[in-house]
């Protein structure tokens, strides 16, 4: 399970490849979070993260993407610093 975490990687590629060789064969890997990149090399859409771990070896469960919004702070216990970030949910399995 990844949270709040594509979008923080560096480099997103060999991201996605260690997230696939560290699960078992037709293992899970769901995921949710924004895609606002702080610091990354690329900054690739979410239709394009998916084409990418299509091609790393993972076959997704829907290909419809659940959109939703959550609730973001930028520090613990701080609720006026609260924001609504639009995320991306989705389950893809290791083929």
């Amino acid at each position: 399970v990844t949270c709040f975490f594509i979008d923080c990687l560096e480099d997103i590629v060999a991201g996605l490849e260690k997230i696939h060789s560290l699960l078992k064969p037709r293992g899970l890997w769901i995921n949710v979070g924004p895609l606002e990149y702080h610091g990354s090399i690329l900054s690739p859409t979410l239709s394009q993260i998916i084409e990418l771990a299509k091609e790393i070896g993972f076959a997704f469960e829907k290909e419809e993407i659940e959109a939703m919004e959550l609730p973001y702070f930028n520090r613990p216990y701080a609720l006026q610093n609260l924001q609504i970030r639009e995320a991306a949910m989705f389950v893809a399995r290791k083929s």
